[in-house]
């Protein structure tokens, strides 16, 4: 039936197999065209395998068919966003937003957003929106903690990576974030001794006329 072969497909997807899933995903289809949940899976699997043209088609048609679906519109954003697309990737997750605006991964999304549009200041409000919703998706910090590092806030970047790493200890990013920060921290601390060194050097040249 077409309920298995969707089912079949989530379970493909989650162990990697993203062709077997796609297959699976379209004889669902297939077995039935008016089903959009068959057509928002297919746009998924599709879109993990970066056929991202593939993929908003599926999660077009999914729109269509439940206009309401927060999950097909964040994918369809997702798709565009593989495509660089970036204005119409917004236009959905806002959408997205609209439809249920306590959903926290499209918040997430256009965070990313912003930040790849170097708009800080508005990445890390949306971050910030996106873990006041779920507080346990360890990207949403990580990301905060990389936008705060950038604009030179480096303890509160260090602290975001560490909540992160709590949440996911395995998250290589977060790892990579935090150890960035940190290292940004030493120079920082190394270069204001340096040069507190340097001033209270002169200082004691001037005051013994050397």
């Amino acid at each position: 039936s077409f309920l298995a072969h969707a089912s079949l497909g989530v379970a493909l997807r989650r162990k990697g197999l993203l062709d077997e899933s796609i297959a699976a995903c379209r004889e669902a289809v297939r077995l039935k065209l008016d089903y959009y949940y068959s057509h928002l899976l297919l746009g998924l699997a599709l879109n993990l395998k970066g056929l991202h043209k593939e993929a908003a088609v599926a999660f077009r048609e999914a729109i269509r068919l439940n206009p309401n679906s927060v999950e097909s519109c964040n994918g369809l954003g997702n798709a565009l966003d593989g495509q660089n697309k970036l204005d119409e990737a917004i236009r959905w997750y806002k959408k997205a937003i609209e439809i249920n605006p306590k959903d926290a991964l499209p918040h997430y999304n256009l965070g990313r957003m912003a930040r790849r549009q170097g708009k800080l200041d508005e990445a890390i409000d949306w971050y910030r929106k996106a873990i006041k919703l779920d507080p346990n998706y360890a990207p949403s910090h990580c990301n905060l903690g990389s936008a705060l590092s950038k604009q030179g806030k480096l303890e509160e970047a260090i602290a975001a990576c560490r909540k992160a790493l709590k949440i996911d200890p395995k998250y290589a990013g977060a790892h990579i974030n935090l150890s960035v920060a940190m290292r940004a921290r030493e120079f920082m601390q190394n270069y204001e001794m340096k040069h507190e060194f340097i001033k209270r050097l002169h200082s004691r040249y001037r005051a013994e006329g050397i």
